[in-house]
C-alpha cells in the first residue's frame, strides 16, 4: 500500500486492492470530491511533537547509543535487488546483511505486517488483522480509509518499537509509518507526521537526514520510514513489468542519497540501516478470479474485503457459520473455508474475534471478487499465504556490529523488533512473538571491526 494507494483504499470499502478498483463511477464521484475537499484545506500538517514518553530529550544514558534508521520499501519483493540495476542496494548487501527473503505474518497485507515489524507479533496478537476489518466487540470497522481509525491508539493492541524507547526515555522518529499516528499506550513518536499523499518523493528520506542533523539531546536514535512507489507499481503493472524495475531505480537513487548524508555525518559510524518490505507481489489475472455472487448470498453475512482472503462476519450462531463454510467448500475452487478456530496453526491467524466467523482462504494467484470487478483484476497483488516465494520481502542490513557480506536464511518479520532493540540496547516486553537469539546470532559479528573507510 503506497502513498496514493492508502488514499485510494480508503475510497473503496469491499473491493480487491487496486486492481479493481478502477473504473468504479461512484468511487471516481468519490474521489472528486475529496479532492475537492482537500483542495480547499490546508497544506500538508508540520512534524508534530509530543512531551509524552522521552519529553523530546534523550536521557543521558541514551546519547551514548547508536541510531537505527529503518526503512519499509513497500511491496519489495525479494527477487527484484536480483533484476533491477540497483548499485545503491548492492553496495548496502556488500557492507552488511542480506536475507534470501524476508517472511510476512499472514494476511500479507501492508497494514499488519508493518504493525508486525514495529511490534514483533502475529497480527491475531497486535489486532491489526487487515487493512479493512470489523471489530464485533466494538461494533466498529477499522479501516485505512479514515484517519479515525488509523489514528486511535485503542485499536493497536502491541507496542510499537517507537513506544519501547520513548518509555525508557530515547527519542524517535517516524515518517508516514502505518500505526504512528496512532497514540498507542498514549505515546507517538517524538517526530511524526501526518499522512498526506501530495507529500513529494524524498521529503522522507530529507527528514530523516535532517533529524540526524539534530543535537545530541533531541536526536532520534530510531528512525522508521515508508517508501511505496514499488508497491503501486507491481499493483498497476505486475510484478515482472518494467514499471517494477524503474520503480527500484528510483528508490535506489534516494537510497544513495541517503547513504552520502549519512556518510557526511560526524557519527555516520554509529548509524544502522536496516532496509525491509511488508510482503512481495504476484501477477493476476481475470481467468483467476472467481465472483462473489456465484459463491454465496451474502445476506446476514458482513464482508469488509474481497481479495485473496475473504473474512465473514455470519449471524445466526456457530450453527449458521458452519453452514455458510459448508456452502462455500462446495462451491470454491481454488480455495478453502475455515471457521475461524479451523485456520492452519502455522498461519497464526485465529485468536482474535476480528478475523472473523468463517475465513475464505484462496491459493494464489486466485481470488474472491464482486463479479463486476471480473474484468479489471489485473497487474498484481498480495496477501496470499507468507509462505510463498513471490510473497517475501526482504531484509538488508548495514551498521558497526553487524557482519559484511552475509547472506542469511529468509525468516519471519516478527524477529526485527528483538534485534533493534539488541541494537540500541532496549528493554523488550516479554509478550512477544518475535524471538532475539536466532536473528542476532545470524547478524551480528562478535569480532573487532576495522573503522570504515
Amino acid at each position: 500500500m503506497t502513498l496514493g494507494s492508502r488514499i485510494a483504499d480508503r475510497l473503496l470499502p469491499c473491493l480487491q486492492r487496486d486492481p479493481v478498483r478502477r473504473g468504479s463511477m461512484p468511487a471516481l464521484l468519490l474521489a472528486a470530491f475529496l479532492f475537492c475537499f482537500s483542495a480547499a484545506s490546508p497544506g500538508p500538517l508540520p512534524f508534530a511533537g509530543r512531551t509524552e514518553g522521552s519529553g523530546g530529550r534523550n536521557r543521558v544514558e541514551q546519547q551514548a547509543k547508536p541510531y537505527v534508521v529503518l526503512i519499509s520499501l513497500d511491496g519489495f519483493r525479494a527477487d527484484y535487488i536480483d533484476r533491477a540495476s540497483a548499485p545503491n542496494l548492492r553496495t548496502v548487501i556488500e557492507r552488511g546483511v542480506r536475507a534470501e527473503g524476508l517472511t510476512p505474518v499472514f494476511p500479507s497485507k501492508t497494514y499488519p505486517n508493518h504493525v508486525s515489524i514495529v511490534t514483533g507479533m502475529y497480527a491475531d496478537r497486535h489486532g491489526i488483522v487487515a487493512n479493512h476489518f470489523y471489530d464485533p466487540q466494538r461494533g466498529a470497522t477499522f479501516t485505512t480509509r479514515q484517519r479515525e481509525t488509523i489514528g486511535d491508539g485503542s485499536w493497536y493492541r502491541g507496542e510499537p518499537i517507537w513506544v519501547s524507547a520513548e518509555k525508557q526515555g530515547m527519542v524517535t522518529a517516524s515518517f508516514f509509518w502505518p500505526g504512528d499516528e496512532a497514540a498507542i499506550a498514549g505515546i507517538r513518536p517524538t517526530h511524526w507526521r501526518v499522512f498526506d499523499s501530495r507529500t513529494p518523493r524524498g521529503e522522507g528520506i530529507s527528514a530523516a537526514l535532517g533529524w540526524l542533523r539534530l543535537p545530541p539531546d533531541r536526536r532520534p536514535h530510531l528512525i522508521t520510514l515508508y517508501i511505496g512507489d514499488l508497491d503501486d507499481a507491481g499493483h498497476d503493472h505486475g510484478p515482472a513489468s518494467a514499471h517494477v524495475l524503474a520503480a527500484v531505480e528510483t528508490v535506489d537513487r534516494e537510497l544513495g542519497r541517503l547513504l552520502d548524508g549519512i556518510e557526511s555525518l560526524a557519527l555516520h559510524e554509529e548509524v544502522y540501516l536496516i532496509l525491509v518490505s511488508d510482503h512481495g507481489m504476484a501477477g493476476v489475472g481475470p481467468e483467476y478470479a472467481m465472483a462473489w455472487e456465484d459463491l454465496i448470498e451474502l445476506k446476514g453475512i458482513r464482508c469488509v474485503d474481497f481479495g485473496p482472503i475473504v473474512s465473514l462476519h455470519v449471524d445466526g450462531g456457530p450453527g449458521r457459520a458452519k453452514s455458510v463454510r459448508n456452502s462455500l467448500n462446495r462451491r470454491l475452487r481454488h480455495g478453502r473455508a475455515y471457521l475461524r478456530d479451523e485456520v492452519p496453526a502455522r498461519l497464526h491467524y485465529r485468536a482474535d474475534p476480528r478475523i472473523g466467523d468463517v475465513l475464505v482462504i484462496m491459493e494464489e494467484p486466485y481470488q474472491v471478487v464482486p463479479a463486476a470487478g471480473l474484468a479489471r483484476v489485473r497487474g498484481g497483488n498480495h496477501g496470499w499465504d507468507p509462505s510463498s516465494p513471490s510473497m517475501q520481502g526482504i531484509f538488508i542490513a548495514m551498521g558497526p556490529r553487524l557482519k559484511r557480506g552475509v547472506t542469511i536464511p529468509r525468516f519471519e518479520n516478527i524477529h526485527i523488533y528483538p534485534l533493534i532493540a539488541e541494537l540500541l540496547g532496549l528493554r523488550v516486553p516479554s509478550k512477544i512473538d518475535g524471538r532475539r537469539a536466532g536473528l542476532v546470532r545470524q547478524v551480528l559479528d562478535r569480532r573487532p571491526r576495522a573503522r570504515a573507510k
